[in-house]
C-alpha cells in the first residue's frame, strides 16, 4: 500500500517559484525583443520621414504618380519647363507619343537636327497642348524652329470630363482630390521606388508590366526621350479583339470616326490658334495620324476629307502646313487603334523622316 505523500512542503514551493521564474526570464526576453526591435522599426520609420521631407517638391508629386496617364503628363509639364531650343518640337496625343521615335528621325534628317516631343495624351487635347507650349515658348522664351501638332481622329471625339487633364497641367500637375494619398503611402512609395525595385524589380500591372517592369523604367523613358513605348510585345497583339481583321472593321472606327469633331473640341482648337498667332503660325506644321487599313469606309473618308481642311484653318495655318502621311498603315504593324507597336514606329519614324527632309527647318542653333 503506497504511503500518502505531502506535496505541501518546502519541494513544492522551490517548483513553483522555479516556473514564475522561468516565466519571469522568458516575459523579459520578449519585452527585450519588442523594444529592440520596436526601436529599430521607429529608427527605419525616421530615417523615411525625413528621407521624404528633403526630397525636392517635384520628386514628391512624382510619387503621386503611378499611372501611366499622370506620370506621362507631369513628366511632359516638367520637360516643358526645363528643354533647352530646338530645330523640331513635336506636341500632341499619344499617337505621337508611342509612335514617333524623336531620336532615330533626328538621325535621319540633314543636319541632324535637335528634335524634341511634349506628346501625351488626347484627354489635354489642343487647350493642354496650348498651356505646355505657352510655358516652353512663351514664359521660358525657348525657340522651335519647328512645331508639330499631332493629331489623331480620336482626339476630335473630346469630352466634358476631359477637362480635368487640363487643370492637371494648370496646377503644374498637384494630384486632384480624388488622386490625393496620405503621406504614409507615398512614403511607402518612395521606399518601393528608391530601394525595393532595385532589388526585387516590382513590375506594373497589366502589359506594361510585362514590357517595362517597374514604373520608374516607364518614367525613365519618358523623362529622357518624350516617348513611350506599346507595351504588347512584337507578336500576337494584345488588343487583337478590338483591331479586328483585315476583313471586318472595328466597332471603335464605326461608332467614332463618322461623326465630326465636338463643340467642345473646336473650342479647345481657339486656345492653341490663339498661342499659334501669339508665336508666329509660320512655324507650325501638322501631322494627321494614321489608324488600321481596315478601319476606313467611305463614309469615313469623306468625313475626314471634310474634317482636316477644317481643323488646318481654324489653327490659323494653311494646307501646305500640313505633313503629307498616309491615312492609313496595315494592320499588322499596330498594337492598339491609336498606338503603332514598335516595329510599326520605326516605320512610321522612317517615312516621316522623308517627308520632313524636304520642308525647311528654321535652325535656333547660334
Amino acid at each position: 500500500m503506497t504511503p500518502n505523500v505531502d506535496t505541501s512542503g518546502p519541494r513544492a514551493g522551490s517548483s513553483v517559484r522555479a516556473r514564475l521564474t522561468e516565466s519571469a526570464r522568458v516575459f523579459a526576453m520578449i519585452v527585450d525583443e519588442t523594444w529592440r526591435t520596436a526601436a529599430l522599426l521607429i529608427l527605419i520609420g525616421l530615417v523615411v520621414f525625413f528621407a521624404y521631407r528633403s526630397l525636392p517638391e517635384a520628386d514628391k508629386l512624382r510619387l503621386a504618380h503611378d499611372k501611366t496617364t499622370s506620370v506621362v503628363i507631369y513628366e511632359q509639364i516638367l520637360r516643358a519647363q526645363s528643354l533647352p531650343d530646338q530645330d523640331i518640337l513635336f506636341i500632341g496625343d499619344s499617337s505621337c507619343l508611342m509612335g514617333i521615335h524623336v531620336e532615330r528621325l533626328a538621325a535621319r534628317l540633314p543636319g541632324t537636327p535637335r528634335v524634341a516631343s511634349l506628346c501625351s495624351i488626347a484627354y489635354l487635347g489642343p487647350t493642354g497642348y496650348a498651356r505646355m507650349l505657352r510655358t516652353f515658348l512663351v514664359e521660358r522664351k525657348k525657340h522651335a524652329g519647328r512645331i508639330v501638332v499631332v493629331i489623331h481622329p480620336d482626339q476630335v471625339r473630346r469630352r466634358k470630363a476631359w477637362d480635368a487633364w487640363v487643370r492637371f497641367v494648370d496646377s503644374g500637375g498637384q494630384a486632384s482630390p480624388e488622386q490625393q494619398q496620405a503621406p504614409l503611402a507615398l512614403m511607402t512609395r518612395m521606399v518601393e521606388q528608391y530601394a525595393l525595385d532595385h532589388v526585387l524589380s516590382l513590375p506594373m500591372k497589366g502589359t506594361y508590366g510585362l514590357y517595362y517592369g517597374p514604373l520608374q523604367r516607364f518614367r525613365d523613358e519618358v523623362t529622357t526621350h518624350g516617348v513611350a513605348s506599346a507595351p504588347a510585345p512584337l507578336g500576337p497583339r494584345a488588343n487583337a479583339a478590338d483591331l479586328g481583321d483585315a476583313g471586318s472593321q472595328p466597332k471603335h472606327c464605326r461608332e467614332n470616326f463618322r461623326h465630326p469633331p465636338t463643340a467642345l473640341y473646336f473650342a479647345a482648337l481657339d486656345d492653341l490658334r490663339a498661342l499659334v498667332a501669339q508665336v508666329g503660325a509660320e512655324r507650325f506644321l501638322v501631322l494627321f495620324t494614321p489608324v488600321p487599313s481596315n478601319c476606313l469606309d467611305p463614309e469615313i473618308e469623306a468625313n475626314w476629307a471634310r474634317m482636316k481642311p477644317d481643323l488646318v484653318t481654324r489653327l490659323g495655318l494653311a494646307p501646305e502646313q500640313v505633313i503629307d502621311m498616309p491615312v492609313t498603315y496595315p494592320l499588322d504593324v499596330f498594337e492598339s487603334l491609336t498606338h503603332l507597336d514598335r516595329n510599326g514606329r520605326l516605320i512610321y519614324t522612317d517615312a516621316l523622316a522623308e517627308k520632313l527632309s524636304a520642308m525647311p527647318v528654321v535652325s535656333t542653333r547660334e
